[in-house]
């Protein structure tokens, strides 16, 4: 590809398609489908099957649902080529601030979603006000519970010993967030993983939507049932402790196991 064949179709460009002149003579750098690397050095949204170094429509839409992205129209900024924008949250580029979000804008000539910049400076669009959840509690003792069994501990000022709900081992928890679909109320992966990958401990906190509820499955190994059941976050920016009973697996039917949870802005009155 010669610069004579790349200057012959810039004047077909500009005299018979009658494009706009930026896109008859693109700058590369200004059509960039990703962040530049000193800004975000892994850059990479999926759609929930694949992963890719730039931005697509269905990516977009996964995006949007786990409500970690969202679009609209450029308005008075639009161009010939460039119509709508769209930005999403990549949680390894936060070098302008925690929650930023990486924006770009269709060129619906090329088919392509071309970097723009970053909401924290385009401010296109509210921040994502994400709170911390762990799976401990503040003395850093796991938040996943054994439903059947206590321990005891000493504690400073009341009785010299105290039974609590004795935790399960979290090196041996995965762990599934669902949010829900607004459009089709279907649920759709969240967060994911091993709380094994959450720091020495498992206490190291996860990024959760603020006020917004999702459904939680939890499995923390073959000697318990599979835990399932809703989780609401709160405003924040307090963190918040994930706390679930589990219930050890019965070797024999001899007996009914019932646990129940509710939130604590419920009132006591179970009837």
């Amino acid at each position: 590809f010669s610069q004579s064949d790349y200057l012959l179709l810039e004047g077909r460009c500009l005299t018979t398609i009658n494009c706009d002149e930026s896109y008859c003579a693109p700058s590369l750098a200004a059509s960039s489908l990703r962040p530049i690397g000193g800004e975000c050095d892994a850059f990479a949204v999926t759609n929930s099957t694949y992963s890719f170094p730039f931005l697509t429509w269905k990516s977009l839409l996964y995006y949007e649902r786990a409500k970690l992205g969202c679009s609209g129209g450029l308005n008075r900024q639009r161009t010939a080529t460039l119509a709508s924008w769209a930005c999403v949250h990549q949680p390894q580029c936060r070098f302008f601030a925690e929650d930023d979000l990486a924006c770009f804008r269709y060129d619906h000539v090329r088919g392509e979603f071309l970097f723009w910049g970053w909401n924290s400076r385009l401010k296109l669009t509210e921040p994502l006000r994400q709170i911390e959840a762990s799976f401990c509690d503040a003395d850093g003792l796991p938040g996943i519970l054994n439903a059947r069994e206590t321990g005891r501990r000493e504690v400073p000022g009341s009785d010299p010993v105290e039974y609590f709900p004795r935790g399960v081992d979290l090196q041996g928890v995965v762990y599934i967030f669902y949010s829900v679909d607004p459009v089709s109320s279907q649920l759709i992966p969240f967060r994911s993983g091993g709380v094994s990958g959450l720091g020495e401990d498992g206490c190291d906190p996860l990024k959760l939507k603020s006020k917004t509820r999702y459904w939680l499955e939890m499995n923390a190994g073959e000697k318990y049932y599979i835990y399932k059941g809703w989780f609401q976050t709160e405003q924040g920016p307090a963190p918040m402790q994930v706390a679930a009973s589990v219930y050890p697996v019965m070797t024999s039917c001899d007996s009914l196991g019932i646990t129940l949870q509710w939130c604590k802005g419920e009132g006591p009155d179970l009837d």
